[in-house]
């Protein structure tokens, strides 16, 4: 997120405010990160706004997506439907996807399913080491399921695929979609401005500022403001205010 500021500078790297009469910094909210990826073939059609996705597309930092090194997978086009995401997947008996992401919380989507009749039993579904679920998807069907709240903490997320057994050896992906969201907690989402009024001392100063974000969450502050280089003293503030060890 950009942030603007109206008066003298906050604050220096020791903690000194130097404030004029009444100073504050106003939080634009960024344009929603979300990317999709369309799992199938390298031939058959891709849904728009997503990226295309094979069983041969391995993970390159300049990529940022793609297939872990390790397990076995392959393509294929069912042409049943003209919608271009769902007719067709990538198989696998057990596969690891990636996608770099800046550090933050994300609902993800996962697609699955097989819609020329095969039923695609026991898929395990693992998000940053968690599981999340063993779905089951009829034959003849794909199914979406989405996971709200993911916690991606080193800047990429690690999707691993699993069949489990059954009547079908594989999991069977056909789309997947990535959006980031606000930390949970209280939205602060409205709370775009912040009003600092300079005290008579250095103290009573900071100290209205840690009240102004008292309620926030370190999450929340980092999903809210984005530190300019050049404004590094405002780091110092959060990192010392009450809340930023919450």
């Amino acid at each position: 997120m950009a942030v603007e500021f109206g008066g003298g500078s906050f604050a220096d790297v020791s903690g000194n405010l130097n404030l004029s009469s009444t100073d504050s910094f106003t939080v634009i909210p960024e344009a929603p990160l979300s990317l999709q990826f369309d799992f199938g073939t390298a031939s058959s059609p891709v849904g728009s706004g997503y990226n295309r996705v094979t069983s041969a597309t391995g993970y390159s930092s300049s990529l940022g997506h793609g297939w872990a090194t390790g397990g076995s997978r392959a393509s294929y086009d069912t042409g049943v439907s003209s919608e271009p995401v769902n007719r067709d997947y990538v198989y696998t008996t057990g596969s690891t996807f990636l996608v770099d992401l800046p550090a933050g919380w994300y609902d993800i989507s996962v697609s699955l399913g097989d819609l020329s009749g095969a039923t695609v039993d026991q898929q395990s579904i693992v998000m940053e080491g968690n599981l999340q679920e063993v779905v089951t998807v009829p034959g003849g069907q794909v199914q979406t399921r989405t996971y709200k709240g993911v916690r991606v903490e080193d800047g990429q997320l690690t999707l691993q695929l699993t069949d489990l057994g059954g009547s079908n050896p594989y999991v069977a992906i056909t789309g997947l979609r990535v959006t980031k969201v606000a930390a949970p907690g209280p939205d602060v989402g409205s709370a775009t401005l912040f009003t600092v009024e300079k005290a008579k001392s250095s103290n009573t100063s900071h100290s209205r500022f840690s009240q102004l974000i008292s309620s926030l969450t370190r999450d929340e502050v980092e999903n809210l403001l984005y530190l300019r280089p050049n404004h590094r003293s405002i780091g110092w503030n959060l990192r010392n205010a009450s809340a930023w060890n919450k």
